[in-house]
């Protein structure tokens, strides 16, 4: 087996005030204050199923959040709502976003050490992704035709 990744070794905690995410000993745990009855309170996840991070910076009195992309675990939230009640998120502000970055460039050593394939998930607008995806390919706009002259005209006059 190959060398354990920075990830897989590293301690690391991101606290705010509803939610926790503890990196040790190669697992990730995301504790949060429960928006409903039904939704998950902690999830762990093992490093080897973690295949990213998708940072959303915060902007102007807006806190951002943290998404864990993790095979099997849910895609990335596409509004602040849905990642307040996304089990695998955690809320960043200002205060954190430090060690929120700093757990995004351990994320992205480890699936770039790994080789791992990176998670399908599209990041959205403004957000910073460190998810290790190769880049997708530009398909050509199709050629659009000359324009054709009106019947009756004549060339050359």
């Amino acid at each position: 087996m190959s060398a354990t990744t920075r990830l897989e070794r590293a301690s690391h905690t991101i606290r705010t005030d509803h939610a926790e995410l503890h990196l040790s000993g190669g697992e990730v745990v995301i504790t949060k204050q429960a928006m409903t009855e039904d939704a998950p309170r902690e999830v762990r996840i093992s490093a080897d199923r973690i295949r990213g991070a998708d940072l959303q910076k915060p902007a102007r009195g807006r806190p951002g959040w943290l998404h864990v992309a993790a095979v099997d675990g849910s895609p990335r939230p596409p509004t602040a709502l849905a990642a307040a009640n996304d089990p695998y998120t955690l809320p960043v502000t200002a205060r954190t976003l430090g060690a929120a970055r700093r757990f995004c460039r351990l994320v992205a050593d480890h699936v770039r050490d790994r080789g791992l394939p990176a998670s399908a998930d599209q990041p959205g607008v403004g957000s910073t992704s460190v998810l290790l995806r190769p880049p997708e390919a530009t398909t050509p706009s199709p050629t659009v035709p000359p324009p054709v002259p009106p019947p009756g005209a004549v060339a050359g006059r």
